[in-house]
């Protein structure tokens, strides 16, 4: 009977993209993973943590930058950006809990997230994380209420 529940679960589970999509409360991120040809990289590549800013979190940005983000000429610094949000590995709350924050996690743009955590309050950068461990079939999703920015200043 366990088998069979855990099957379902994971029958139920999609890609990380799909699971945004569904969501509903991420269209400014799905469509700044469209301009910037990250769609397939997050549908295809796993295992992966995304700490995925929601529509309030992008609307916290001047529009402005947003419109200039979107441009076909920012394609890369686009990309840049998304790919400050995602780190090569499975990370839940408690995984991340366990390597004792504050922490550094390397990302897939070669740069480092700075993980704090304040009583049961987990910190990405500047972002809470308002919502942890939503499962994709090649990941885990942490939603956050800030985009994140790489720091120039970082290199791998």
């Amino acid at each position: 009977m366990r088998i069979y529940i855990i099957f379902i679960f994971l029958a139920q589970l999609v890609d990380i993209v799909e699971t945004v999509i569904k969501n509903g409360n991420f269209k400014t991120l799905v469509q700044a993973l469209n301009v910037s040809s990250q769609t397939s990289f997050l549908k295809n590549v796993g295992p992966l943590t995304v700490f995925a800013p929601n529509d309030a979190a992008f609307a916290k940005l001047p529009p402005e930058l947003l419109q200039r983000l979107f441009r076909p000429e920012s394609h890369f610094e686009l990309a840049d950006i998304l790919e400050y949000h995602i780190v090569p590995q499975n990370l839940t709350v408690e995984a991340i809990s366990k390597l004792n924050p504050p922490v550094r996690l390397e990302t897939v743009v070669g740069r480092g997230l700075f993980v704090t955590k304040n009583g049961d309050q987990l910190k990405i950068d500047n972002a809470n994380v308002v919502t942890s461990d939503v499962f994709a079939t090649n990941g885990i999703i942490h939603i956050i209420d800030e985009v994140l920015f790489p720091h120039p200043h970082q290199s791998a």
